[in-house]
């Protein structure tokens, strides 16, 4: 039944707040959602189709969408997972995926496209410069200097599921991205180690 982002608001309508609004925060897939679903009131667009127009489109990621399952969409990676079990064997992670993904994840993309999404930030493609240095650490333009931390000299996105992983770092001028249809704890060693390389190499003048 999970076919549209506002599907997902039948599974946490009901449920309490952790905490009263203001006073802590805590990562919230339902959160995410309902962001979602805030971009979806607010441009009058599925959530979807505002991705696909102005992030998707813009930045040039052609291989990035959330299709529904068994929608016959080609090269889609499968996933694989080991249940939390170091060593186990392997099995499909079908399920574990919802029919589609919402604000909250499960779309599919590849290590090219999100360069191009890393680009198309740091050219401030996406939005205004200011609001782009906002997105990795900046302070908010709309608060002043005073209001936020100064831009982030290095920073980061990650995400992972059952037989899904993805961590993209900027460390300085490179940008690294691992991908992979493998549990999470399989992108760390891949991600260290090249950043023990980069480590080792004389820094670039400017990011690739």
């Amino acid at each position: 039944k999970l076919r549209h982002n506002r599907d997902y608001l039948a599974l946490i309508r009901d449920q309490p707040l952790g905490f009263a609004p203001g006073t802590s925060e805590r990562y919230s897939n339902g959160g995410y959602v309902l962001l979602g679903e805030v971009i979806a009131k607010a441009s009058g667009e599925d959530y979807y189709d505002y991705l696909a127009r102005h992030v998707f489109a813009p930045a040039g990621m052609t291989a990035t969408s959330a299709p529904v399952q068994g929608d016959g969409t080609p090269n889609l990676a499968r996933g694989y997972t080991r249940d939390g079990r170091p060593g186990g064997p392997e099995r499909d992670n079908m399920s574990t995926r919802p029919a589609r993904g919402s604000a909250a994840g499960g779309s599919y993309s590849t290590a090219r496209d999100l360069l191009a999404l890393d680009r198309a930030l740091a050219a401030g493609t996406l939005c205004s410069p200011a609001w782009s240095a906002w997105a990795v650490g900046g302070p908010r333009p709309d608060r002043g200097s005073a209001a936020g931390a100064p831009e982030a000299a290095e920073f980061g996105f990650a995400g992972g599921a059952p037989g899904i992983a993805t961590e993209w770092m900027c460390p300085g001028d490179v940008t690294l991205i691992v991908l992979t249809n493998r549990d999470p704890e399989t992108t760390g060693p891949v991600l260290e180690a090249v950043r023990g390389l980069l480590r080792r190499m004389k820094p670039s003048p400017s990011r690739p």
